[in-house]
């Protein structure tokens, strides 16, 4: 009876050690796939050139040194129009930090004018950025180049792509990584 007790014993220490070894394992995966997306390795963002509602043409080098919110939308986007209140609050939150948020549509000037007199955006919107659009698209496998609406690139202060994603309830993931890009330099 003692050996079998003993053999229990120290079967179950044998797996508690390998539990605890798997456990260590996944830790470590899970914190070296988290700093993947704020690793220097990220690739350059497109260095995008637009129109402002006053006609003025900007680019992505004017704000060198501050975080960008990218935000590629049209006004006939149902989750676009269903998330301007949520980007709007983001934009106040960040209001007094070293990010600029832009929003970024192909539609005509006369278009956006209309529709941001109904939904403002507290924040810059640039029209006609179709050359922006392709330089931040995606490819299909038969080399035809698609995007969908909203995509979200982050841009940290060097220029280069730290988050890309699109849908709808992206607010609170891009608030955290906006946090973390705001403390690097």
């Amino acid at each position: 009876m003692l050996t079998k007790n003993l053999k229990f014993s120290i079967f179950c220490r044998q797996n508690q050690a390998t539990l605890l070894v798997n456990a260590l394992a996944f830790l470590i995966i899970i914190l070296v796939l988290s700093s993947h997306a704020f690793s220097q390795e990220r690739p350059e963002a497109y260095n995008f050139s637009a129109k402002d509602l006053n006609g003025k043409v900007r680019t992505l080098e004017e704000f060198n040194g501050k975080v960008v919110l990218l935000l590629i939308w049209s006004t006939n986007c149902p989750i676009c129009r269903s998330e301007i209140n949520q980007f709007n609050q983001l934009a106040r939150k960040y209001k007094d930090k070293d990010i600029t948020f832009i929003a970024m549509s192909v539609e005509p000037e006369i278009e956006n004018k209309r529709f941001l007199r109904k939904n403002p955006l507290e924040y810059l919107v640039l029209v006609g950025g179709f050359d922006a659009i392709i330089g931040y698209a995606d490819m299909d496998s038969d080399g035809r180049f698609y995007i969908a609406y909203p995509t979200y690139f982050l841009i940290d202060k060097r220029g280069r792509v730290a988050l890309k994603d699109r849908g709808r309830g992206k607010t609170e993931k891009i608030s955290l990584v906006i946090d973390k890009l705001l403390t690097e330099f």
